[in-house]
């Protein structure tokens, strides 16, 4: 699939062709035109496509399509058991890629094994010699993309980005297409083509929900979401289990089994239904004010999330006698296996909730 770009009412198509030897440039529009340039090896034209559509991204062409050139004759068995983090079965696609002298099988098992002081050159010089096989377009744009993350590596392979916006030298910030684009590279990173956890601030989240069909994303299975306003990105992961928000969460996600909710001072604590799945919530109120009491009374008296079975209430100070009193009176404990709290109850609160049959687990702070 070429990687297309549009700007000013021109279409741009860059793919490999001839077994990833020949690159490709289409350009649709008044003046159409085609350019093919040939290379001694894959390696070589691997590096001009993505130096020619960093070019493109740096002047402001706008992006249509996912730039990527990586492809797998693995079994299809073999990289679902990698996908879903089976050790086992990364160690072996790890051999699978050192046998065909691919670079990421090489990286992929120093990485591995780098709780060794001795392996820490030896990554460094791979990533150094094979920074496009590895990480794709982040290796050749300008460095401030690949600042705005930190990577997570797990068994050998990148697992978590965190994207937290960082200013530039010059007083310039990643907004916009620019955060958007930043967050798109770093997932079709050849080394991040198993990443299973996000942690994204506002400026990312909010490039993150335009990202709606894009195949990567149904690897996500976890995401943290710091400071955001909103939570429609998690309609662009499909797959998602796990979510932690400090956004106020009203809608629901089909496939999300645990929610952890950060309710602060003027926090709105009132789920929806549409949350069928969801089996553990977590609310922590931190720094919760009336406002935030009243919405967890009023939602805790009609709540009906049906898998529900979990509830953990963490705050600062004890809970008002209402919050317990609405939690009883809901149809939440006949269902609820585990109430855990870190303060403990007032003894009249206590006796409401074992004669609902709950009987909760208090963790000192």
């Amino acid at each position: 699939m070429p990687a297309r770009f549009a700007q000013s009412g021109t279409v741009f198509e860059i793919e490999l062709a001839r077994e990833q030897t020949e690159l490709v440039e289409r350009r649709l529009g008044p003046s159409s035109s085609v350019e093919r340039r040939g290379f001694s090896d894959e390696r070589a034209a691997i590096h001009a496509y993505f130096e020619r559509i960093a070019e493109l991204v740096e002047t402001k062409w706008e992006r249509r399509s996912p730039c990527e050139h990586v492809e797998e004759s693995a079994t299809s068995e073999l990289l679902e058991g990698v996908t879903a983090g089976d050790p086992t079965a990364v160690a072996v696609y790890n051999d699978w890629l050192l046998d065909r002298g691919d670079p990421r099988g090489e990286l992929a098992s120093l990485r591995a094994a780098e709780s060794d002081p001795d392996v820490a050159s030896e990554i460094e010089l791979v990533e150094r010699e094979h920074a496009i096989e590895l990480f794709g377009l982040l290796a050749v744009l300008h460095p401030r993309y690949r600042e705005q993350f930190e990577l997570i590596w797990r068994n050998g392979w990148i697992d978590t980005v965190i994207a937290r916006h960082k200013w530039f030298s010059d007083g310039g910030g990643m907004y916009g297409e620019d955060a958007r684009e930043a967050v798109h590279h770093v997932l079709h990173a050849p080394m991040a083509r198993f990443v299973r956890r996000l942690e994204l601030d506002g400026s990312f989240a909010h490039a993150c929900a335009t990202f709606r069909g894009c195949r990567h994303t149904r690897r996500i299975r976890a995401i943290r979401l710091v400071e955001a306003r909103s939570i429609d990105v998690i309609d662009a992961f499909p797959e998602l289990e796990e979510l932690e928000t400090t956004a106020i969460a009203t809608r629901g996600h089909p496939s999300v089994r645990t929610l952890t909710l950060r309710a602060g001072r003027g926090a709105i604590v009132n789920l929806t239904d549409d949350w069928p799945r969801l089996q553990r919530l977590t609310i922590i109120l931190d720094g919760a004010d009336l406002q935030a009491y009243r919405s967890m009374r009023s939602w805790f008296r009609a709540c009906t999330l049906p898998a529900l079975a979990e509830l953990a209430i963490s705050s600062e100070q004890r809970l008002p006698a209402a919050v317990i009193d609405a939690l009883v009176e809901g149809s939440i404990p006949d269902r609820l296996r585990l109430l855990e709290l870190d303060i403990e109850p007032t003894e009249r609160a206590l006796a409401k909730l074992e004669r609902r049959g709950i009987v909760p687990r208090v963790t000192a702070r």
